[in-house]
């Protein structure tokens, strides 16, 4: 039985209260946590405004006095094209006129959900696991479409003129016109949709391929772990479920009470037993220290935490209940769209169009327009930098809210030392392969670990560390996660990456006997102050030492020493390309980090609020960076809360949308 010296026994030593004592301990802290938790909340709406009611009364006066209504979205991603979808939806006949303006072409709707293609080849750019499929099909049923479930067989869908067919609006001479369309009633559907017709669900949920080329494949069918989870733990199955089962109780009211803001009561009980103080499973414990106290196996910790790369953490450093993204992939599954991620972004686009919102794409903005309104400020439109202007009672950002906050505003109102000090995730190198040949060894989802059992020598067959001349070996788990986020050095000898390869799955990936694989090799981010010849030869020598290694490792797995002499076509996206496309701070893929002063009610809000403070002489404050709190400004995207990846993003434009309805059209 694994043995767990930092978990202290229950009964055994005297005068230790018992399990029930801990328990209850815990209820009442976790019941105190809430009660801060909704104070906090409350504080942060307050703070986003002089005074709530004031300037609610205020704001409603001034939209009602401005027929028509207008509301300016600054960016076509997932949270943008949500958020203006919604609200059009919602404020349908009340005189609203709802634009999104996007830097980047109409291919780009959807930001990071999208795809690239060569010649009958096609690869995601961005997401390509799809989780937590019921909020696509709350918010595509919202806006009068629909989403397909992982039951259905319909068949899939292949028409390129389907893949392609818009309800377009017409954007030209200043003036938005959209073209005739029949209306659309409360509540009814927007017909002849272009989105998936099916989900699939992939098993494996992932295949491992860890240092020394073991294997262990993770099912979301429990049965068929038993066998290679004890081959790795001998006897650590029944331990591999109660970690999932605590995995499930952090998912269960962790995703009702933190991320939608509705705590759903009847998984309460089952969270408190996370929480027993005596137990393992303590949420904001270490993850790799849960995992440690559970498993002796360093490479079973590593298959189970590589998944906090998605919060922008180490698993070092992750809190224990991110466990829930587990819970997700593999108690739920992971889902596949066939015909690919991009077709969820073109029928959200279509769905969005079709409920009255004008898209004006390759539209860059130059800045959001402020204006003094008494004593605070307000907004009053953006610029786009072709010079024209937009006036907008209300602006929502869905760029990456750092970046919004220090490039997207004047000088007067911009706030770079809070962008500065800011924790980010990380950023990835991305290869788009096209191979000649199939790649057999390698499944839809095949994550590589450095991970191995023992440790290794250093370079010379040195080992390093140590104290008194003894000398340690090197930990190539934890090596490769400091070269990220710790060394900032990227490292190709000690290297974590993934590999997307659908063509397992869809057959509309690739021609027949080729294959397209996407590969994500985390790296660090960008320096703060970005540009030069510095960063540019930084980023190049990263971008070869990734591809040499991941080619290295393929041809050790794969026994494929012609794997290079295959690969026929290439396309790199690197740190930079993510900064300078998609308006992503430093590179950092994953939006800020969360770790625990950015996650919850820490994360950044959904409405603007002013700087840090300016402290002068004796420590008095002096005015916030920025002037203060700027009403009719907010926010959706993976930086704000409750964060990042595409049902979250879904989730916070959602919230983001009830709260403008609430407090700027109430009924």
């Amino acid at each position: 039985m694994k043995s767990t010296p930092w978990i202290p026994p229950s009964s055994s030593v005297p005068g230790r209260p018992r399990p029930r004592v801990y328990l209850l301990i815990s209820c009442l802290l976790l019941l105190f946590i809430l009660e801060v938790y909704t104070f906090l909340t409350t504080q942060v709406l307050r703070e986003s405004s002089v005074t709530i009611s004031h300037n609610k009364f205020r704001l409603q006066s001034r939209i009602s006095a401005l027929p028509p209504k207008q509301i300016v979205v600054i960016g076509a991603g997932i949270g943008g094209l949500v958020t203006a979808g919604r609200l059009a939806r919602a404020t349908r006949g009340r005189n609203v006129s709802i634009t999104i303006v996007e830097k980047n072409d109409r291919e780009s709707a959807g930001g990071r959900l999208g795809e690239y293609t060569w010649e009958g080849h096609r690869w995601e750019t961005g997401p390509s696991l799809l989780l937590l499929p019921d909020v696509y099909m709350e918010i595509f049923e919202h806006l009068g479409g629909s989403f397909p479930s992982a039951s259905n067989s319909t068949t899939e869908r292949t028409s390129k003129d389907d893949m392609t067919r818009t309800s377009a609006v017409k954007c030209g001479g200043g003036r938005w016109e959209r073209q005739a369309e029949p209306p659309i009633a409360s509540g009814g559907s927007v017909s002849d949709g272009i989105g998936p017709s099916r989900l699939t669900k992939v098993e494996p949920s992932y295949l491992v391929i860890f240092g020394d080329n073991d294997r262990l494949e993770l099912y979301s069918n429990r049965s068929r772990m038993v066998e290679a989870i004890n081959r790795l733990e001998p006897g650590g199955f029944p331990r591999y479920q109660d970690y999932l089962e605590s995995a499930q109780n952090n998912l269960d009211f962790g995703l009702s009470a933190f991320i939608k803001e509705s705590p759903q009561w009847e998984y309460f009980p089952a969270f408190c037993r996370n929480l027993n103080l005596n137990a393992r499973f303590w949420p904001l414990a270490s993850h790799h220290r849960q995992l440690e106290g559970l498993f002796d196996s360093k490479k079973l910790q590593a298959a189970l935490s590589f998944q906090d790369l998605y919060v922008g953490l180490t698993p070092y450093e992750a809190p224990a209940v991110f466990s829930l993204l587990q819970a997700i992939e593999l108690n739920q599954g992971v889902f596949y769209p066939l015909g690919g991620f991009a077709q969820v972004s073109r029928e959200l686009l279509r769905l969005v169009e079709a409920n009255g919102v004008c898209c004006l794409f390759d539209s860059p903005v130059a800045e959001i327009l402020v204006e003094s309104a008494g004593t605070g400020l307000r907004t009053r439109g953006v610029r786009l930098q072709n010079h024209h202007v937009l006036p907008a009672d209300l602006v929502v950002s869905n760029v990456d809210l750092p970046y919004t906050n220090k490039y997207l505003f004047s000088r007067l109102h911009a706030q770079s030392k809070d962008h500065d000090t800011r924790g980010f995730s990380s950023s990835v190198i991305s290869f788009l392969w096209a191979f000649d040949r199939p790649l057999p060894s390698l499944r839809h989802h095949t994550t590589f670990l450095a991970a191995r059992e023992e440790e290794v020598e250093a370079e010379g067959g040195r080992k390093e560390g140590g104290r008194s001349g003894a000398k340690e070996g090197i930990d190539p788990a934890k090596a490769a996660w400091e070269a990220v986020f710790k060394d900032k050095r990227f490292d190709g000898r000690f290297l974590n990456f993934y590999v997307h390869a659908p063509a397992r799955t869809d057959t509309s990936v690739c021609p027949p006997g080729h294959d397209a694989v996407m590969v994500l090799v985390p790296c660090p981010v960008l320096g703060k102050e970005g540009g030069g010849q510095e960063e540019e030869e930084e980023e190049a020598r990263m971008i070869a030492d990734a591809r040499e290694a991941v080619l290295a490792r393929f041809e050790s797995v794969m026994r494929m020493e012609d794997v290079r002499d295959s690969l026929i076509h290439e396309r790199v996206i690197g740190p930079r390309e993510w900064r300078e496309k998609y308006s992503l701070s430093r590179g950092a893929v994953f939006g800020l980090k969360h770790d625990l002063g950015q996650l919850s009610v820490l994360r950044p809000g959904r409405k603007h609020v002013g700087g840090r403070k300016r402290l002068g002489e004796g420590g008095k404050e002096e005015g916030r960076e920025g002037g203060g709190a700027i009403e009719g400004m907010y926010y959706c995207g993976a930086s704000s809360r409750p964060g990042n990846g595409v049902p979250l993003v879904m989730v916070g434009a959602k919230l983001l949308s009830e709260m403008i309805l609430q407090e700027c059209f109430p009924e």
